[in-house]
């Protein structure tokens, strides 16, 4: 039992993975391509993704305890 609720959170993060990529790929990037050039809307786009990133690895540090 142990090993199916560890497989099946290992597979909600990947999923959750896949889904941050779309949005920022797909969304994020073509929006921001639209209206800035290719080199600040990609630089924009690492940076929000970076925040986002942060601000996530933060708050899991936060709830160890």
């Amino acid at each position: 039992m142990r090993i199916a609720k560890t497989f099946l959170q290992r597979l909600l993060i990947l999923a959750l993975g896949l889904l941050s990529v779309w949005l920022i790929v797909f969304v994020l990037f073509d929006f921001a391509d639209q209206r800035l050039p290719w080199l600040l809307a990609l630089s924009l786009t690492y940076a929000i993704a970076a925040i986002g990133l942060r601000f996530a690895r933060a708050n899991a540090l936060d709830h160890t305890n």
